[in-house]
């Protein structure tokens, strides 16, 4: 809601290139939809209407995102 309402007093100052590359969904539809547009179902979280079914995903504590996999990876070696 507050990007849709900021984004009029923005928009005029960035270059119209710059402008055509924001993307602001009026709805979790149009989120959904754009998202699965960019990332496949099963790789998008369900809170953001994917099928992503990892252990984070599912249990919905975000541990670092795509870092986690490197830092579980650092500590195996260190050990």
């Amino acid at each position: 809601v507050a990007a849709k309402a900021v984004w009029p007093m923005v928009k005029p100052w960035l270059h119209p290139v710059t402008q055509a590359k924001f993307v602001i969904p009026g709805s979790q539809k149009e989120l959904t939809e754009k998202l699965l547009e960019l990332v496949a179902p099963t790789e998008l979280p369900c809170y953001f209407g994917g099928d992503c079914r990892c252990k984070e995903c599912s249990t919905q504590e975000l541990r670092g995102g795509s870092l986690l996999g490197w830092e579980e990876e650092r500590l195996r070696e260190a050990s």
